[in-house]
């Protein structure tokens, strides 16, 4: 038979195992919340970078904005120096078959004098 001495040592030793056990599991479970809380943080942190990438962006975004009537006015402003470059162009053009236009007419003149005169020197 076992003396109350030996019952209460082994209840002890039963109770230090238990308790190791226990602790062991509480700590397991403290890491894994070390780590989930690690893991949040990480994620925490390359979500703020994120959004400071966003922010940067929307930064840029409005830096460059123009309105559509900022559009249209350049649209037409746009226009009007393509209208007044092709006036230009069809201006000079013009002035250019007018030239051509005279320097014929011209030409056309003396060949008429010059026949005109050869048809008196024939008939006389």
């Amino acid at each position: 038979m076992t003396t109350p001495e030996a019952r209460l040592e082994l209840a002890i030793t039963e109770l230090r195992g238990s308790m190791d056990a226990s602790l062991a599991r509480i700590e397991g479970r403290l890491d894994l919340l070390v780590q989930r809380a690690e893991h949040g943080d990480a994620r925490a942190a390359d979500h703020a970078a994120a959004i400071q990438r966003l922010d940067d962006r929307g930064d840029r975004f409005e830096r460059d904005y123009i309105t559509r009537a900022e559009m249209e006015t350049k649209i037409t402003d746009l226009r009007e120096e393509m209208n007044r470059k092709f006036t230009q162009q069809a201006e000079a053009q013009a002035h250019k078959e007018r030239q051509r236009l005279a320097a014929f007419a011209i030409v056309a003149t003396l060949v008429g004098a010059a026949a005109g005169v050869i048809a008196t020197l024939i008939t006389t």
